[in-house]
């Protein structure tokens, strides 16, 4: 949208293009943007927040969070801070269908009312929480995509994939149990698919389901099509995003603890000697999202305080959710399923893999195993431009799934 000119690109102490030192974007300067000022408390509060928090001058109520910049990281401040000036805490999804301030701001019961003297609006009803959540209604004739969440439990980091799927591709997504307050966040993958399915059916109550999952999303989705095959209902495509099979748990050639310490270590050896740039780089963001969990329980603790937000911190989640999912993950035992999977594997491996060909999956999947090549890692397969690479990959599988279904 927008080209800067520079004498010559910044670089950091490996030689590489540091991105964080390219200068800012000035928006203002895209022709045709709409620059709508704000009418109402919220949309003037909302502006004021977007300016701060992604750095840029100018900022019209009808500017898409996403396009100016916005990412996970960024919407769990942005969420932060609403809640500091308003006490109104909204979920990270409500980005999904409310990515304007415009629309945003409608959000806001008591700050949706006009700023010029004049009969305010009644306040909306607090919306009920739900994991399913709409993404894109699309056509009728194309079976929907249902993603689930990973193991950071919220679903917005789809964002970046969803957008170059076809417009008519209806796409829902499910975010975790327990993110709202108030609610008891679920401890077993089980427990977890049989109530996705429910609130699925709520809305596609016959099916057919199209189930995708990245990461620990990726189990959640195997024990949902197995429980909805155990309905006969069809489960035309099962994606698994980087997500890795429990074969290890299932007593499948997993060696000795001690004999796995060592290959791990041997492979983060070889990682280091091979290029330790990158390897320093995704070390030090696994180490920082432990580093934020550790600081959310402690804060937790020490505190004792009613809710559970994070100061500019890496998890939009209450402390109890995360250790549920831990302990979900650690109780769970794949079991081998009638069903072909699609493997969307990142072709740079950053951790230890008992079986980094197939992660696993071709001793469960009963029907076959088709593997996706996509760039990037484990942490960045869904940032741009891998995010492109990795829809249209999809999008093909869909659309293959599609004709297979209606000649069906």
């Amino acid at each position: 949208s927008i080209f800067v000119e520079m004498d010559q690109m910044p670089v950091n102490s490996s030689l590489k293009v540091d991105r964080n030192a390219l200068p800012k974007p000035d928006w203002s300067r895209l022709s045709g943007r709409e620059s709508a000022a704000p009418t109402t408390k919220g949309e003037l509060l909302l502006t004021d927040i977007w300016k701060d928090l992604l750095g840029v001058e100018q900022v019209g109520v009808q500017d898409d969070f996403f396009e100016l910049g916005g990412h996970s990281l960024a919407a769990v401040q942005l969420m932060s801070r609403i809640k500091e000036a308003t006490g109104k805490k909204l979920p990270l999804t409500t980005l999904f269908q409310h990515s304007t301030i415009k629309k945003l701001a409608g959000q806001l019961n008591g700050y949706n009312k006009p700023l010029t003297n004049g009969k305010p609006a009644a306040d909306k009803p607090e919306p009920r929480f739900s994991s399913l959540i709409c993404i894109r209604e699309g056509g009728e004739k194309k079976p929907p995509l249902y993603l689930v969440h990973g193991g950071g439990l919220h679903v917005l980091f789809y964002q970046n994939m969803v957008k170059y799927l076809e417009e008519d591709q209806p796409i829902y997504a499910l975010q975790a149990v327990g993110l709202n307050e108030g609610e008891e966040p679920l401890d077993s993958i089980e427990e977890m698919a049989a109530h996705y399915i429910r609130e699925i059916k709520m809305q596609n109550p016959d099916g057919p389901y199209c189930l995708a999952g990245y990461s620990l999303g990726g189990l959640i989705a195997w024990e949902m099509a197995a429980q909805l095959q155990q309905e006969n209902k069809e489960v035309p495509m099962l994606a698994l995003f980087d997500a890795v099979a429990k074969y290890e748990w299932a007593g499948n050639g997993g060696g000795s603890n001690l004999k796995k310490k060592f290959k791990k270590l041997g492979f983060n050896m070889s990682l280091m000697l091979k290029d330790p740039a990158k390897a320093i780089e995704y070390k030090s963001s696994v180490l920082k999202m432990q580093f934020q969990h550790l600081k959310g329980k402690l804060t937790m603790a020490y505190l004792n305080t009613k809710t559970n937000e994070i100061e500019e911190g890496y998890i939009p989640y209450g402390k109890e959710v995360y250790e549920k999912s831990l302990q979900a993950y650690e109780k769970y035992v794949l079991q081998p399923l009638q069903i072909h999977v699609d493997l969307f594997k990142a072709k740079e491996q950053m951790f230890y893999l008992h079986d980094p060909d197939h992660y696993g999956w071709d001793q469960f999947a009963l029907h076959g195993l088709t593997i996706h090549q996509i760039e990037g890692n484990h942490l960045t397969l869904f940032d741009d431009p891998h995010g492109r690479q990795l829809a249209e990959a999809l999008g093909k599988r869909l659309a293959e799934i599609r004709k297979s279904v209606m000649s069906g």
